[in-house]
Order: structure tokens, then sequence, then C-alpha cells
């Protein structure tokens, strides 16, 4: 792989011709016209990508439709002039200043193709992979990730698709007349859209991978547990992000907040059914607005994830992890017959850390002040602290505060993203089908967040910039390199469910197993095959922390607590609940 490719970054990496000399396709709902593109570097000297942007894929979400699952398109207004991105969906603030105001709409449901032009395998089609981005739910748009690199160097088909996201996409009144998961929703039929129409564009329908990055990677996860998906991929990657993590616990008491929410904009009713036909008829924005000012007192408001709706979630995502050992699970047995790549980066706490850390902390103990305040002040959460402490602190230097801050972002990645992501191996590995971890190590010369000078390595989704060769963030030789390895693994991986062919990496990736533990750790001076994936880190947070709470709170768990990650849905999901506003306005600067 080394030197094969010299990447020359011009302008936005590529040049878009005229929609008039644009490619077009004939799908089952009508014509579609695109735009060309062009990826430049030297060998060969260019590729051209054909790509077709703003594609609907379902009746606008609009008046009556708000608050229920998609409708499915029948048929375009053709031919259709795909050679522009469609509306974002709407977000919750207006802090996003990539997206203006005019640029959201609830009409958002649209999906872009990017297709290379170069031949597939002999006697194949081109695999298809289909990314969700991140956003804690409350953010994000398919306009922000630029797939034309990853189609063109990867020679796979690139899909980006919109979903709902905020109230429009999560709210729930744990009922009938408003169940949630509608964004999930969204996923799913944009991956019917796939399954039904992507031959058109030269696409494998058989060879479909869904990808995707924090809680884009927690809506994989979700959608790999949904059995009547099969069928419709074939392979899984998550970046930061399983059914496990912190961020994917329904957010307690949903009803509360929506009949709270229903009050606020005149829409008073015990009644779900009466409040919500009523904030159907309520402007978005205004709506937004409400949410904001409430979450100004109680942040819980502006928090949200997939809910339990006995449907797309069948129950909560930790009572799967107590019970599939014990239980034959349909669920789980059909994430197993999927290939499963999952991974984090080195020091994914750090985007945390300006909300939860204290750079003043005279000492750790003083800096967890904020990670446990939900327990309050009592002799359990003092035992607590004392545990993490003893396991994070150097005690070759135990009066060295300047080692506090990284020792706290330590803390906040390895409890909501290290440990979820060896649950969700450990539960996949013991399938038929093959799992892959990985460790993203290097800090790029441009973090994808903000991110404090002292922190040494990749903070939370620093991989995208590498994933997707976003040419204004590799500036290095060393990235412009890391993003070859990235890009051949995950398209290889979306080709065959391997990693390691047809293309040859620098360095094979082992299959992940139980008993080694193994993974690729990928840095900036060397590619490396290891054991025991965050093997310490995992007993410590599900096992240790786990027994603790146990003996501090046994008698209100409704889940077992010896079960791997029972401790996410106590103090670690109220610790996000409470600064759940903030969290999302990091992730509103970051894209």
């Amino acid at each position: 792989m080394a030197n094969v490719f010299q990447i020359v970054f011009c302008v936005g990496l590529y040049v878009v011709l005229s929609a008039a000399q644009g490619p077009s396709v004939t799908t089952s709902y009508g014509e579609i016209r695109g735009v060309y593109g062009e990826v430049v570097y030297t060998n060969p000297a260019m590729i051209t990508v054909h790509r077709y942007l703003g594609i609907p894929f379902a009746n606008p979400p609009v008046g009556d439709l708000r608050f229920r699952k998609p409708e499915r398109l029948t048929m375009l207004k053709t031919p259709y002039n795909a050679s522009a991105f469609g509306f974002t969906c709407p977000q919750l603030g207006d802090a996003l200043p990539k997206t203006p105001l005019e640029s959201q709409s609830e009409d958002c449901l649209f999906l872009n193709v990017v297709v290379p032009d170069r031949s597939p395998a002999p006697d194949k089609d081109h695999a298809v992979m289909v990314f969700f981005y991140g956003g804690g739910f409350t953010t994000g748009s398919s306009t922000t990730y630029d797939a034309q690199f990853l189609a063109a160097y990867g020679n796979v088909i690139i899909v980006t698709a919109n979903y709902r996201v905020g109230p429009f996409g999560f709210m729930s009144t744990e009922d009938e007349n408003c169940p949630g998961n509608f964004g999930l929703w969204d996923q799913q039929l944009a991956l019917q859209w796939v399954s039904s129409n992507i031959a058109s564009f030269g696409g494998d329908p058989k060879r479909v991978t869904i990808f995707g990055e924090s809680a884009g990677a927690i809506s994989c996860s979700y959608q790999a547990m949904y059995p009547p998906n099969r069928g419709l991929f074939q392979n899984v990657i998550t970046q930061s992000g399983t059914f496990a993590n912190t961020l994917s616990v329904p957010v307690p008491n949903a009803r509360k907040y929506a009949l709270r929410l229903a009050n606020q904009l005149g829409c008073a009713s015990d009644n779900t059914l009466h409040a919500m036909e009523c904030l159907r008829k309520v402007a978005w924005k205004d709506l937004n607005d409400a949410l904001v000012l409430l979450g100004k007192t109680d942040p819980t408001f502006t928090m949200f994830s997939p809910a339990v709706d006995g449907d797309i979630v069948k129950g909560h995502p930790l009572q799967l992890l107590a019970m599939h050992q014990n239980k034959y699970m349909e669920e789980v047995e059909f994430f197993r017959s999927l290939h499963y790549l999952n991974g984090v980066n080195q020091f994914e706490g750090a985007f945390m850390f300006p909300i939860l850390g204290n750079p003043a902390a005279k000492n750790l103990e003083e800096s967890l002040s904020t990670f446990f305040y939900a327990i309050g002040v009592s002799p359990a959460r003092k035992a607590l602290v004392a545990a993490v402490v003893h396991e994070y602190k150097n005690w070759n230097r135990p009066f060295n505060t300047q080692e506090v801050p990284l020792q706290t972002v330590r803390i906040f990645g390895d409890s909501t993203f290290g440990a979820s992501a060896v649950e969700a191996l450990l539960m996949h590995e013991a399938g038929p089908a093959n799992s892959y971890a990985y460790r993203f190590m290097p800090r790029p010369s441009v973090n994808i967040m903000g991110t404090p000078d002292w922190v040494p390595g990749a903070n939370h989704a620093d991989e995208l910039g590498f994933v997707f060769a976003l040419g204004m963030l590799l500036q290095q030789p060393w990235e412009v390199q890391m993003a070859t390895h990235l890009v051949t693994y995950w398209s290889n991986f979306a080709k065959t469910g391997n990693p390691n062919t047809p293309s040859t990496p620098s360095v094979m990736w082992p299959v992940y197993n139980k008993v080694n533990m193994t993974y690729i750790e990928l840095d900036k001076d060397a590619v490396t095959a290891k054991h025991y994936f965050l093997a310490k880190e995992h007993h410590f947070w599900n096992n240790v922390m786990a027994l603790n709470m146990e003996s501090m709170d046994s008698n209100k768990c409704d889940i077992p607590v010896a079960a791997a990650a029972s401790l996410m849905t106590s103090f670690v999901s109220k610790m996000v609940a409470g600064v759940a506003m903030l969290f999302a306005a990091l992730l509103f600067k970051a894209f």
C-alpha cells in the first residue's frame, strides 16, 4: 500500500461539472440525473465519480406524518434533478454554523449516492456502503460527509442518508401515540430503498455494509439487531458506538418530558393522543426553541436516544446483555449472522472534558465530582470514587496534578465508549460471522471536535477525517497514508466481509476472539496487530464497578447488576442526562 497513491488536495478534493453533462440512471422510482465529480491523485491521475444528490426516499414527514414512521415514496417527478443536496433535518438549536435555519426543513428525508467510474470486481457489481451520521441523536446531516474519495479509492458505492433527529426523530410518549424511534425507521426505509434501487446504479444489493459513527454507530447496532432487516445488509461497521453505549440508554420517564413540552406549547393534556395531535400543528422551529428553553432548567429535555418501543427496539439494550447468554434471542442471532467491524479512538472522552472536567482540580477525586454528581454525597459515592481513583491514578507520581485532566479523559472514554465496545464484540464473536476490532490512536493535525492541547491522541470522531479522506483535515504525509489504510480496510470489508481482501493491506487484520481479544492498532508510525483489546478497562467497568453498584443500590436496579454493562444504566446514564444540553452544544460545534 505504501506510496501507491499520492493524494493531491485540490479545492474540496474534487471538481464538479455541470448538471447538463451529468450521468443518469433509471430506477423503479423514475429517471434520476446526477452530476460528475473528479477525485484527483497521481496513480491513476484522476477518477471520475457519479454523484446523485438529494434523492427523496420517503414522503415528507410533515403535518399529520410528524411523529410517525416514514411513508414510502412511490414515484419521483421525472426526470429528477439530483444535482444538489436536499434539506437538512431540523437541528436541536441553531448553533450549527454550516447548517443555517434556511437550509433546514422537516421535508428532509433525502439520500445521496456516489458511484465510482471504475470497473468492479470481475463478474460482480459494486459493493455498497450506507453511512449514518452521528450527533448525539440531536444533530447531524448527510451533507457534511463528502463520500467521493471513499467511493473512488475504495471502488465502492457510497450512500449517505438523512434521518430525523431531536424530538422529530426520537421523542416518545412511551405508548402507541408517539412510540419514538422515527429516526431509526427513516434509516430502515433508506435501507429498503437501497435494496430495491441500488442495482440501477451498478450496485450489488447482496453486498451492502452499513456503517456509522457515534449515534450513527449506535443506530447501526440497532439495525443489526432488527431481524426484519435480514437481507438488506450483510456487514456492519460501528465507529465509537454500540447498543451497549451510555448514549443508547433510553431516556427515563420520556412520557413526562413529552407532555411537559406539550404544555409549554399550549397543548396541555394528560392524554397523549390529544397532546400529539396538537404538537403536529406547531411550527418545527417553535417546538425546538421550546425544548431548548426547557432544557435550561432541566437538561434532560434536550437528551434523545432510541426508546424501547417493542418493535424496532424490542427491549432495553442492557437486558440483552444480561439475557442473551442463557436464552435464545432472535435479535442476537441476526446480529451474529453479520460480519462485524467495531472500534474506538484512544481518547474518546476528550470531547466531554470541557463539560465534565475541572482543569483546576487539585486531585482526581475533585475532578470526578461532576462525573458522580447524580449519586449525591454519600458513603457509597465515596466508595465508587475511591475505586475509580485507585484504577486511574498514576501511583508512580500520585501527587502530580498535571496528569489529572488526562486521567479524567480516560475515565470518560473508557466508561462511555471503551467498555461497551468490548461488550458488543464479546456478544458477536460467539456466532458464525467474523468480528474485527480496532483502536485508532494518533492525534491528527486538525481535530474534528474541540480538543485540549494536552490530549496526545485521537479524540472522539477523529477517525472520520481519514475514513472519508477529508482533504482540509489531512495535512501531513502520515495522515495521507493513514487515510489509504482506513479506506482500504473499510472498502475491503464492504466487498468481502474481511478487511484483508481483495486489496492486500500493509498489515493483516486478525479476527477477534474472546480468548486473545485480537485487534489492530492504527497509529501514526505503525499499524500493529495486538492482543487483549481494552481487556483491563472492560473488566473494571463491567465487573468491578458493577459489583460496587450492586452493593450500593441492589434494591433499585431493574436490570441484573451482575450483567455486563449494568453500570451504564445507573450513575453513568444519569451523568450523561444531566449534561445533555452541553453535550449537544459540543456536537454542534464539531460539525
